[in-house]
């Protein structure tokens, strides 16, 4: 099933259901970056032709200047993982739709995760920016989200960490808990994450 249209009317429940749902939901793994939920069983392959998404990933924006004078930058307070996905909600909103265009391919050398382990700025910019994302949306639940990426997310890092670096889980919890103490305390920017490695 692709969905062509934003599921919900208004983005602060969209991004609530985003959060609970569509991310976290152990049943799907994971959202696609082509920002809308498309059913994989026969393979992962995109509809043929360009369709409207919710969002993109932002390896792979591309926007008239025009668009951009509307509907502003990016938000800086993620400084990495979820900017784009707000930005591109509202952008929505603003009368300018995601497209995504499959016939493009682009290589995006993405380096969150080497050898079976998270990278560190991966691994905390997530967890902090979801919380972060979470505050955006009227409705936010910190409970509610922490528990989605506990029971999905973070235990299949962490089983995957125990598994190929169990000296390493204990650092890794700490980030994770460094994370979630910044993001409930809405920190926003840049982390000096090295300090952090340092104390570990």
């Amino acid at each position: 099933m692709l969905l062509t249209e934003p599921v919900f009317e208004n983005l602060q429940d969209y991004g609530i259901e985003f959060l609970r749902e569509a991310m976290m939901n152990r049943k799907r793994k994971f959202i696609p970056p082509e920002g809308t939920i498309i059913d994989y069983s026969g393979g992962r392959k995109l509809p043929p032709a360009p369709y409207r998404a919710d969002f993109i990933t932002g390896a792979a924006i591309f926007l008239r200047q025009s668009a951009l004078a509307e509907i502003g930058h990016l938000p800086e307070r993620y400084f990495l993982y979820f900017e784009e996905t707000q930005w591109l909600l509202e952008a929505a909103q603003k009368g300018h739709p995601s497209i995504v265009l499959p016939t493009i391919k682009l290589v995006h050398h993405q380096k969150s995760h080497v050898g079976g382990l998270p990278a560190p700025y991966y691994l905390y910019y997530f967890m902090r920016s979801a919380l972060l994302f979470g505050h955006a949306m009227e409705g936010y639940d910190a409970d509610a989200i922490l528990d989605n990426l506990r029971d999905g997310f973070l235990q299949n890092w962490f089983a995957r960490i125990s598994e190929n670096a169990p000296d390493k889980l204990t650092f890794y919890k700490g980030l994770v808990d460094q994370a979630i103490a910044d993001g409930k305390a809405g920190r926003r920017g840049r982390v000096d994450l090295e300090a952090i490695e340092d104390v570990a």
